[in-house]
């Protein structure tokens, strides 16, 4: 039997047993009669039901990324045996809702928590501004605003620097004496023992 005829044959399978795809039905949660179901499925194919399950979480994959994109209009390609699978797109579309609903929440989350205040956003609406214009024009004023904080971070740093090279400097001299010391008193012991 060629692989186009096993896949067939598992998707006709799977299609028998609501329970392997169908959070509604009664024995979804229940694991052992997905597992017979699974080893029932093997069986029939001559496989082993990890090859069996494995094969078909990749047809199961590959056809709810179809149906997402496809419901987003986002550019993708048909999946293979889309049309033999067209029973999973109720659940495929129920489960895309939820995640919908369960991103969007995360993405207005985050972004009341990224909003720190009026600065960031005045930036944001500039970059939303500068996003309409052609890309040698969002070059240059890119660049413009680049200079113009390095500019003004540009004294912060030379007081940073400063202040470090000043203690660095009190550090090094302080060393310096103390080894001196240490030098002196192993030429002179004789000022340790009195």
């Amino acid at each position: 039997m060629e692989k186009w005829d096993i896949d067939l044959d598992l998707i006709w399978q799977v299609k028998l047993h609501p329970e392997l795809y169908n959070a509604q039905h009664i024995d979804f949660q229940n694991s052992e009669a997905r597992g017979a179901a699974w080893m029932s499925i093997a069986k029939k194919l001559n496989s082993t039901t990890y090859l069996t399950r494995r094969r078909w979480s990749e047809l199961e994959k590959n056809f709810g990324d179809m149906i997402i994109a496809k419901r987003n209009d986002l550019p993708h390609k048909a999946a293979l045996y889309s049309r033999q699978m067209l029973f999973l797109a109720p659940i495929v579309h129920a489960e895309a809702d939820i995640l919908a609903g369960k991103i969007s929440a995360f993405t207005e989350r985050s972004i009341a928590s990224s909003s720190t205040g009026p600065l960031i956003d005045f930036f944001i609406s500039m970059g939303r501004m500068v996003e309409k214009f052609d890309k040698k024009t969002q070059i240059e004023i890119k660049d413009k605003v680049f200079q113009l904080v390095r500019d003004a971070e540009m004294p912060i740093n030379k007081t940073a620097y400063f202040q470090l090279w000043e203690w660095l400097k009190f550090f090094i001299s302080t060393f310096v004496i103390f080894y001196i010391f240490i030098i002196f008193l192993k030429l002179n012991p004789t000022l340790l023992s009195s």
